[in-house]
């Protein structure tokens, strides 16, 4: 788990390994703010490579900063 800087009050990214099919990898970005709680998640069928979850994880961060301020009203 790691912290993910600048989104909402508090933002962790964390991969999720399985054993077991069908996703073996998952990357998940949790976030909360104030009264809002979003998660984005990204399965993979197969193992990610290096470059595809180095890129993931950007996407993700941008989806959210995206998301949050359609979602407050």
């Amino acid at each position: 788990m790691a912290k993910e800087p600048g989104l909402g009050r508090g933002a962790f990214r964390y991969e999720s390994l399985k054993e077991a099919a069908p996703f073996r990898n998952d990357l998940r970005l949790l976030v909360r703010d104030s009264d809002m709680e979003c998660e984005v998640q990204v399965q993979s069928l197969g193992p990610l490579t290096g470059q595809q979850g180095t890129a993931a994880w950007p996407a993700m961060a941008d989806t959210v900063r995206t998301l949050l301020p359609k979602l407050r009203f």
